[in-house]
């Protein structure tokens, strides 16, 4: 008897001999999103910034070839936020102003206990994606991946603010949203046309956003996986 587990794969179209799970992917992807990752690596210097490259560049292989699973769609949206993975790599792991700018932000993180309120936040969008993708109709799923981002970037933003306002300063948050917005820029302007911010999801998706508030407002525990899962659910509805 198929569970719904198996009923799922077969609907997106998941080769099951695929050669990375979905539970390595989404390992791959907490690792890529570097906020969330509790046991990732704070470089410090540039031999501690050449290993976190080396994590970078296997993860990044990991999640191509698990993109390779899908059917066109999935496969399609997956691609385009590597392309972008790859470039922030690029800018990160290659050129010299771009290792320099992401070591100087680097610094304002002391102690793994300084990124806790940062974890958190990729932890709540982790439960509203997961929300999203049990409890949403499918009209208000899209609506709801875009709200749950600029919630989710709000809140990033906010903690590297008040994390770094007595070191590197208002820059680093600004470095943490230029980071985020080049990630899923096409899966943004694909999808978020009438919610391209808060102010538009409070205005067109009032009771969808005030869902997301609700579920996390109290708090949510530390997340083993990230919200890939439920975002591979989500699209390939829409496929």
């Amino acid at each position: 008897m198929l569970t719904f587990h198996k009923i799922f794969l077969k609907l997106i179209g998941y080769r099951e001999n695929c050669s990375v799970t979905i539970a390595e992917a989404d390992k791959c992807a907490k690792k890529l999103l570097f906020e969330g990752d509790r046991d990732r690596l704070v470089p410090k210097n540039d031999t501690e910034l050449d290993e976190h490259c080396r994590i970078m560049t296997e993860n990044m292989k990991c999640l191509e070839k698990h993109a390779k699973c899908y059917k066109p769609f999935p496969k399609q949206i997956f691609n385009m936020v590597l392309i972008h993975v790859k470039s922030a790599y690029k800018g990160r792991c290659i050129s010299k102003p771009g290792r320099d700018e992401f070591m100087h932000h680097m610094t304002c993180i002391k102690t793994p206990e300084d990124s806790e309120p940062a974890h958190q936040c990729l932890d709540r969008w982790t439960i509203q994606m997961e929300l999203i993708s049990e409890e949403y109709v499918i009209e208000d799923q899209f609506p709801g991946v875009c709200c749950s981002f600029h919630m989710m970037k709000s809140c990033l933003v906010d903690s590297v603010t008040k994390l770094c306002a007595n070191s590197t300063g208002i820059e680093s948050a600004k470095y943490t949203e230029k980071m985020m917005m080049e990630t899923f820029s096409d899966f943004l302007d694909l999808a978020c046309g009438r919610q391209k911010n808060l102010e538009d999801c409070d205005k067109t998706f009032r009771n969808g956003t005030q869902r997301l508030a609700d579920v996390v407002k109290d708090g949510v525990p530390p997340q083993n996986g990230s919200a890939l899962f439920h975002a591979i659910k989500i699209v390939t509805r829409h496929d």
